[in-house]
């Protein structure tokens, strides 16, 4: 008799258990196809049924009846918390009911390092491998005559931040942070314009803030006397690809951009400076080289003229 009160007591436990079981997955668990990293707004005047579809159509929930009860369970006030809320991971429907009853928007700042001499497009695949609502093709478009003038550095960034916010953030940092480079640029007598562009060049030439400099003098010099800059790094730029596969065919590109083509500065900037690159270009070093190359090992070597920059071609790239 104990022993069929057992078996009867061990099976109503296991059909509770799946029961349990089934009813947290049919109804309970996240549904199948949550979107994590998404981002649902809730605005001030909805009612709970119409929250309840809202975040069943955004596939967060799958029982809005349940999700309903729910809410009226969690302590407080009663109702939804208007506002937006970032779901980063897949929440379960005893979740969602409690950060919507109780107003946990989850929305917590996202690290983002923009490295200097990153292009814009550089920049936007960092943005939107980082950000959930980031509109890349957007941020190239209204950032094209921003070239340059976003500033790198490392951002706390909110996911609901909009791009054009963002936008407007890099620029205005940019603007903030160099402010009192610029004026030393304007009383030298210098077009900030140029200095910028220069400095992009920079970011790709040379690593060092001493080589930097002494680089920008080289290049301002060929400036000074007519003769093409002839960098290389513009190449990446114009094409979108490493330097490595570029080719001699490359380099006969009818583009403003072609420093081998067209003498002067390129028609904008090919990166976006950091700060140190700004400041070597202003401050330029002066040397008696024209010439310069980097070798495998990131050296740079100079030379006074084009034969001793031929024998430098010989020994250091050949």
């Amino acid at each position: 008799m104990k022993k069929l009160y057992f078996l009867k007591n061990k099976i109503f436990l296991k059909s509770l258990f799946v029961g349990i079981f089934l009813f947290y997955v049919i109804f309970i668990a996240a549904p199948v196809n949550f979107q994590t990293h998404t981002i649902v707004a809730i605005t001030k005047n909805m009612t709970l049924t119409e929250v309840a579809k809202l975040l069943d159509d955004r596939g967060i929930i799958k029982n809005q009846f349940i999700y309903k009860v729910l809410v009226t369970l969690v302590p407080g006030d009663t109702g939804v918390l208007w506002g937006d809320y970032f779901f980063p991971t897949k929440d379960n429907l005893f979740t969602v009911a409690y950060r919507t009853a109780r107003g946990k928007f989850g929305i917590d700042s996202i690290r983002v390092t923009l490295l200097e001499g990153q292009n814009n497009k550089e920049l936007a695949d960092v943005l939107d491998a980082s950000l959930p609502e980031f509109d890349k093709e957007f941020f190239l478009n209204e950032s094209k005559t921003l070239e340059g003038y976003l500033f790198p550095d490392t951002y706390y960034l909110l996911p609901t931040q909009t791009t054009k916010d963002i936008i407007v953030l890099l620029n205005t940092t940019f603007e903030q942070k160099t402010k009192l480079l610029k004026e030393k640029v304007i009383r030298k007598g210098m077009k900030w314009e140029d200095v910028v562009i220069m400095a992009s060049l920079l970011e790709e030439e040379a690593r060092t803030f001493e080589t930097k400099k002494q680089i920008a003098g080289i290049l301002w010099k060929r400036l000074k006397i007519g003769m093409p800059l002839q960098v290389d790094a513009v190449f990446s730029y114009i094409f979108g690809k490493n330097g490595l596969d570029i080719t001699l065919n490359d380099l006969k590109i009818d583009s403003p951009y072609n420093t081998y083509k067209y003498a002067g500065l390129p028609i904008g900037p090919i990166t976006n400076p950091g700060l140190d690159s700004l400041e070597a270009a202003l401050y330029d070093e002066e040397t008696p080289y024209l010439y310069y190359l980097s070798s495998a090992d990131g050296v740079t070597h100079y030379a006074e003229d084009f034969e001793q920059h031929k024998t430098n071609k010989s020994k250091y790239l050949d």
